[in-house]
C-alpha cells in the first residue's frame, strides 16, 4: 500500500477549500495536514466553524495564509 501524500491546502476557508477538503477526505492515497487561508481573525479557526458539513471529517485548524 502507498504511502499516503501530504496535502495542506491554502484557500480552506472558501468554498472552493470546503470541497476540495471534501474530496480529499475521500482519496485513499492522501493526508490532509495542514489548512490555511483568510478566516474571521489573525488566530486559527476550526474548520467545522467555517465549513460545518465537515464537523465529522476533520478536525484541523485554518491558519492564516
Amino acid at each position: 500500500m502507498p504511502t499516503p501524500t501530504k496535502v495542506a491546502i491554502i484557500g480552506a476557508a472558501g468554498y472552493s477549500g470546503g470541497e476540495l477538503i471534501s474530496i480529499l477526505l475521500n482519496h485513499p492515497h492522501a493526508e490532509i495536514v495542514g489548512l490555511f487561508g483568510s478566516g474571521r481573525s489573525d488566530k486559527p479557526t476550526s474548520i467545522a466553524d467555517l465549513h460545518p458539513h465537515l464537523r465529522s471529517g476533520i478536525d484541523l485548524e485554518v491558519r492564516p495564509a
